[in-house]
């Protein structure tokens, strides 16, 4: 029993470090990456903040600039929220297929980014001060040739930028 059990834990460990050297070998250099885990269930909006590092000559390790972030959940529709410039604003309005509009891009616009991560309907910038209304209309997510109910979700919030 005590073998078979070391074997096993040999085995697993084996295909960690299998899966980890693979990963480092395919990863460009200079990358990170960054695990994302979407949620089904409704996010309560939460504003974090971080700082990008920048290493100076002498090895120190100093921060160049903060950057905000805050989730827009289904929790959020019909309420007003309020965000710094300069915050990335991540919309993740649930399981439906979500068209998400934003009444002024120059204060809000949604950020370029190559593709969202699963359960995110896109990520929005603050640029400057002002008063948006972002609104959202959602369809059930139907595979061709199956029987699909059609429904449809609606979502309103207005996001105050100082």
């Amino acid at each position: 029993m005590k073998k078979t059990l070391l074997t096993i834990l040999g085995i697993l460990v084996a295909v960690v470090v299998v899966l980890v050297g693979t990963a480092l070998f395919i990863m460009p250099k200079g990358e990170m990456v960054v695990p994302y885990v979407a949620s089904t269930t409704p996010q309560v909006t939460v504003a974090t903040k971080t700082s990008s590092i920048k290493k100076t000559k002498t090895g120190t390790v100093t921060p160049t600039k903060t950057v905000y972030e805050t989730v827009i959940s289904q929790k959020n529709d019909n309420s007003t929220i309020s965000v710094r410039r300069g915050t990335r604003v991540i919309m993740q309005l649930g399981t439906f297929d979500w068209v998400v509009t934003v009444s002024d891009p120059s204060v809000l616009s949604r950020a370029q980014v190559f593709q969202n991560p699963v359960g995110v309907e896109g990520f929005y910038d603050a640029h400057k001060a002002g008063t948006v209304v972002v609104r959202g209309t959602g369809k059930p997510k139907c595979e061709s040739g199956k029987a699909c109910v059609n429904t449809i979700s609606t979502f309103k919030t207005t996001v105050i930028v100082r």
